[in-house]
């Protein structure tokens, strides 16, 4: 009775101090994870967050499971006060004894001291945490109470809540666990880690004495369940592995394939002016992505070095292979592959990340070689000149300003040659652009470039949705030479031709991204409209959307075109497929274009053979870098790269 009467008053003093300045629960700022999800809604692509947290509204946890928590942490919690004298004393007489040294925390303490954050063992933090949980017994209903517990409690495994929990052991939501899966999961909260905890996946023999001797018997006791409905329950068989790379731990998704999806995603929330979304990693945010698990899988299939059967698995290992995939008038990225692990270099675009990284601009550029050709094309369109109009294209030509000191400098003076002799027609060597388009003759459309101006080129390409170019800067110090980005969106084409780019530009040698590529395809693929790419549809808090996509489109008009315009160009890449043979076209007639480009690691004998010192090189002068095919249908617009600092 002493010890009742001074533990009692403790408490009534401690109040005076504590009850005022206890905080509600609702406003509690709970970290919660996020997740990242196929444009399908329900499947996971990546969490994160440190802390594996979804708060889920109480009714979404079944009943069983909440009765299964009071059988393994408090029976006295649907008729406590929110603390347990009796328990107090008997733990109070017993560490004063000499006993065991006992806690007698209820369901409400332990929600207290894990959502108000009460660390220590000392007397004076218990008094607290026994007043808090007075008052909030007092304030709410044990479903309220169990409802915040439930959202807050630690499992292990990184997991915090029922909802985490439930994903992490059984692949499942809270909703859907059984009585004996509830089971196994109340069992776990008393000691979740350790060598003598209680994860099954850890230790199941100890996770399988508490189940059948302590919180079974439990439920029978309490009146949760029959003893006949008890008897018949067994063990579950189908508990998840601890696993790291799993939907259910705290954290996973950004070492895969489409880890670089996730960085575009968080690059393009945190940059959005309209809505400020805060910590994206904590805030418990469920992210629908415009991936297509279907084509995520099929470009990952193909062109993932480490993916058995793919293409790319029997290629050399310098080769880096980079595919995206856009849906025409959407933006929608449907597919990106940019590399097998988001901490690499990204092969296929460019990103800005301030949430997972720094936030400086991360990604690779490659020469567009001849799929730049569409633009230039595009220009000469936009200007009035015929796709049928004829041009010079002899095997090589000398153009006035191959030799000034830009040209010296980089590496191109002389004349431009075409690769593989494709020159038009003999005698005479002229054609039509159309046809040069076909069989990508270089000095036709370096002709082309000159005729149209290489900075109306930029201007093309941007408004059809290139949004950085590269081109190299020499040190004057040092003589090193690396490539400088130019953001299109800041410089117009007359800022950077001729000072920063030459005419080589219409031919394909200045660097751009796989994403910009397909955008620009995507816009010709729209006949025109061109549709600001994007990874992310749209945002959801609990059940509220809090940011959804729009929809920035720009008319041909407005890029200085029209759709007869577009439609010529369409038509002249759609010969590049049929090359002449029926065979090559898709069935059904269903209407297709494409072009290749390849860039030369070198562009002449002597500085091929100084930078070409790979045993592979077996002596050749020339050899490509980059290699690209860039094609669309009117539903799918699609760029695939592979290249090497070798050939």
């Amino acid at each position: 009775m002493a010890v009742f009467i001074i533990v009692a008053g403790l408490i009534v003093v401690g109040g005076t101090y504590y009850y005022d300045s206890v905080p509600e629960p609702n406003q509690i700022a709970l970290p919660e994870s996020t997740t990242v999800y196929y444009s399908d809604k329900t499947t996971p692509m990546a969490k994160l967050g440190d802390q594996n947290r979804t708060i889920i509204p109480r009714d979404q946890i079944p009943r069983w499971v909440q009765q299964a928590v009071v059988a393994a942490e408090d029976n006295s919690f649907y008729d406590n006060k929110g603390i347990d004298f009796k328990g107090i004393v008997r733990a109070a007489w017993n560490n004063v004894t000499g006993g065991s040294r006992q806690g007698a925390s209820t369901i409400t303490q332990q929600y207290v001291r894990n959502a108000f954050d009460l660390q220590g063992v000392s007397y004076a933090r218990k008094v607290r945490e026994a007043v808090m949980a007075v008052k909030i017994n007092q304030k709410y209903s044990k479903d309220e109470v169990m409802g915040f517990y439930l959202n807050t409690v630690y499992f292990g495994r990184g997991c915090y809540g029922i909802e985490a929990a439930a994903e992490a052991y059984f692949g499942k939501h809270a909703s859907e666990l059984t009585v004996a899966e509830g089971m196994v999961l109340a069992s776990v909260i008393k000691q979740p880690e350790g060598t003598d905890g209680f994860d099954p996946g850890k230790n199941l023999a100890n996770a399988q004495d508490r189940w059948n001797n302590y919180v079974r018997p439990n439920m029978v006791k309490l009146g949760f369940l029959k003893p006949e409905a008890a008897a018949a329950l067994t063990y579950p068989t189908n508990i998840i592995k601890p696993d790291s790379s799993s939907t259910g731990a705290a954290q996973f998704g950004k070492d895969t394939p489409t880890g670089f999806v996730v960085h575009h995603v968080m690059d393009e929330l945190s940059h959005q002016t309209d809505v400020n979304l805060g910590n994206l990693k904590t805030q418990g945010y469920k992210i629908i992505t415009t991936i297509d698990k279907r084509y995520e899988d099929a470009a990952i299939a193909i062109a993932d070095q480490g993916t058995k059967g793919s293409i790319m698995s029997t290629q050399p290992a310098r080769l880096q292979a980079a595919l995206v995939s856009i849906e025409p008038g959407t933006g929608r990225v449907l597919a990106y592959y940019g590399g097998p692990n988001g901490s690499g270099y990204d092969n296929a675009g460019i990103y800005s990340d301030p949430v997972l990284e720094n936030g400086d601009p991360a990604g690779l550029h490659f020469s567009p070689g001849s799929t730049m050709k569409v633009y230039t094309m595009t220009t000469a369109l936009s200007q009035h000149i015929s796709i049928d109009s004829y041009w010079d294209g002899p095997p090589s030509k000398v153009f006035p300003g191959r030799g000034d000191d830009y040209a010296k400098a980089h590496h191109l003076a002389g004349p431009v040659t075409n690769s593989d002799g494709d020159a038009c027609p003999k005698p005479t060597y002229v054609c039509t652009m159309q046809y040069a388009l076909q069989v990508s003759t270089n000095t036709v459309f370096y002709g082309v470039g000159q005729v149209v101006h290489p900075d109306k080129v930029i201007d093309m390409a941007h408004g059809l949705g290139i949004d950085h170019i590269w081109a190299p800067v020499t040190d004057p110090a040092t003589g090193a030479t690396h490539d400088q980005r130019y953001d299109l969106d800041k410089y117009k084409g007359a800022d950077i031709y001729p000072s920063k780019l030459g005419g080589e530009l219409a031919i394909g040698q200045y660097g751009i991204t796989v994403e910009d590529n397909a955008t620009g395809l995507a816009t010709l693929a729209a006949r025109g409209v061109h549709t600001k790419t994007h990874f992310v549809d749209y945002v959801m808090k609990g059940s509220q959307v809090v940011y959804k996509a729009r929809t920035q489109q720009t008319t041909p008009e407005q890029i200085g075109l029209t759709k007869e315009e577009v439609d010529d160009a369409t038509w002249a890449m759609s010969t590049v497929i049929d090359n002449g043979l029926p065979k090559n076209r898709l069935s059904g007639g269903r209407k297709a274009a494409s072009k290749t480009g390849t860039w030369e690691l070198c562009h002449d004998a002597a500085s091929c053979k100084a930078a070409c010192q790979a045993p592979t090189c077996k002596g050749k002068t020339s050899a490509n870098s980059d290699a690209w095919y860039a094609g669309f249908t009117p539903q799918l617009a699609t760029v695939v790269h592979i290249g090497s600092k070798d050939p």
